[in-house]
């Protein structure tokens, strides 16, 4: 839907526009952009496999744009919800506190932020209305859509509502999986989140704000931002009009020896904010986490071509995102097309590895002796108690908050 904005199909239309048949669109535009440019889409990536079954474009608080096609090719029957676009979105982003997930057969304390769980209750109860799910894997019987594997994707709120969806639907689809590109960080209690790892993959670039983002988290970045500005000498103007530049390490405030009197008075008379924030459920992005990070290469004179930064993937601690990090790709790195590249160079990183690989393994061994893994993408899983991963031959320091290492 988003590439509707991004290309628009027309400006003005005489007649609605005609769809292929068994196709259900909820709520579109005059001109049906929103289910064109979906199948715009399909076309210009060359996936000529997929069938749209219903695309629903309505848009309210609780309520999320969302999709259902066939992907033949895959076998997979796809939901895919739509990340924030529009002031209701916000809305539901910033309903988070903590609410019950409602998953039959469970009477436990798994806990979801609540506006997801509201829009994945939505989506599941116009699932259930429309009988959705069930059109969709007797496409065509022939081709054994009925045997198809349930996939759930989506971006930032798209993907914290999949991911709270799967567990919605998981009992009915006990093979499904998830795919969370750029989740929010405030999303799922700690056990709810464990159980994830089972069903759900997610994906963060860098220093992505939005997987770092909850109450509790947001509680963190005020005390920081409150104690930066309290020793800071420089004009809180010049600050605020800067925030999104990078500021020389000269001119940052000091770390005193000893903070606690400075922090002491910041938090003598809190706000009944600060008390709620305070007390809050600490809630985290769900599954396991593929972390992609970028190794940018020594700096080089002006003269010097500058080398692209070498891009990495490692399994990510859910509870490492923690903190937000200030920088000025904090914003970027959460867009869609973004990830996308990043993914992208990851795979492109890997392909060169494996291609030095193979060449090697021709003079050393046999071609059937190298073990060439697809997991080998991933850099050594990184264990909690270690301060690095090893990338490459030798070691480098790698601080799993940051997007770059140098």
């Amino acid at each position: 839907m988003i590439y509707a904005f991004l290309k628009s199909c027309c400006c003005l239309c005489a007649t609605r526009p005609r769809y292929a048949p068994g196709v259900t669109i909820e709520e579109d535009n005059c001109c049906g952009c929103n289910a064109i440019a979906i199948r715009r889409h399909f076309l210009d990536e060359n996936m000529t496999s997929v069938d749209i079954v219903y695309t629903s474009c309505h848009d309210a608080v609780y309520e999320t744009p969302f999709y259902v096609a066939v992907d033949h090719e895959k076998k997979k029957v796809v939901i895919s919800i739509r990340g924030t676009l529009s002031p209701k979105d916000a809305l539901t982003d910033l309903t988070g506190d903590a609410e019950r997930l409602p998953v039959e057969g469970h009477h436990g304390t798994w806990l979801g932020h609540k506006g997801m769980v509201l829009s994945a209750e939505y989506i599941k109860k116009k699932l259930e209305q429309e009988m959705v799910l069930s059109q969709a894997f007797g496409r065509d019987l022939g081709r054994g859509t009925k045997h198809y594997g349930l996939i759930v994707v989506g971006h930032s709120l798209g993907a914290g509502t999949a991911a709270i969806l799967s567990f919605l639907l998981r009992p009915q689809y006990p093979t499904l999986k998830c795919f969370a590109y750029s989740p929010p960080g405030g999303l799922l209690s700690e056990d709810a989140m464990e159980y994830s790892k089972e069903f759900v993959t997610a994906v963060v670039l860098g220093k992505d704000l939005v997987p770092r983002i909850g109450l509790s988290q947001l509680e963190g970045f005020r005390r920081q931002l409150l104690d930066v500005l309290q020793r800071s000498n420089k004009p809180k103007w010049r600050i605020i009009v800067g925030a999104t530049k990078c500021i020389p390490k000269s001119e940052l405030p000091e770390e005193p020896e000893g903070n606690s009197i400075t922090s002491n008075r910041l938090w003598t008379h809190p706000s009944d904010l600060t008390i709620a924030l305070s007390a809050s459920t600490p809630l985290y992005p769900p599954g396991h986490i593929i972390h992609v990070i970028h190794n940018h290469p020594v700096e080089q004179c002006c003269c010097c071509d500058q080398e692209e930064p070498t891009y990495f993937a490692i399994w990510g601690d859910n509870k490492a995102f923690n903190e937000v990090i200030i920088s000025p790709a904090m914003l970027h790195e959460h867009l869609p097309y973004v990830v996308m590249e990043g993914l992208n160079k990851v795979l492109e990183n890997y392909n060169k590895g494996k291609t030095a690989l193979l060449s090697a393994a021709k003079v050393m061994v046999s071609p059937t002796e190298v073990d060439l893994n697809p997991e080998l993408i991933f850099l050594n899983q990184p264990l909690p108690s270690r301060p690095s991963v090893q990338i490459g031959i030798g070691d480098i320091t790698v601080d799993r908050r940051n997007s770059s290492t140098k």
